[in-house]
Formats: structure tokens, sequence, C-alpha cells
């Protein structure tokens, strides 16, 4: 997947969890809040692309 293709793609993925709610979405996943913001964060990532 190319860098611009995998941007694109978290972009998204954050605008879905931002619109479920992030403290919801955490919870059902079994995480803190902050530890989701940071995965979906750029530097949560940098290890996959």
């Amino acid at each position: 997947m190319n860098a611009e293709l995998f941007a694109d793609l978290m972009e998204s993925v954050r605008d879905i969890a931002r619109a479920r709610g992030m403290s919801a979405l955490a919870r059902e996943m079994g995480l803190g809040r902050d530890t989701l913001y940071k995965a979906l964060s750029g530097e949560g990532l940098e290890q996959f692309s």
C-alpha cells in the first residue's frame, strides 16, 4: 500500500472513530482512550507506514 493511500485510509478510520465517540470505542475495544488516540495519530502509526 502506498503512503498516500495509507494516509487516506487512516484519515477515514479516525473520522469513523470520532463519529462513534472515541471514549465509547476505546471502551468497546478494551483500550484506554489515550491509547486509542495515540494509535490513530500519525505518531502511533509510523510502524505501519
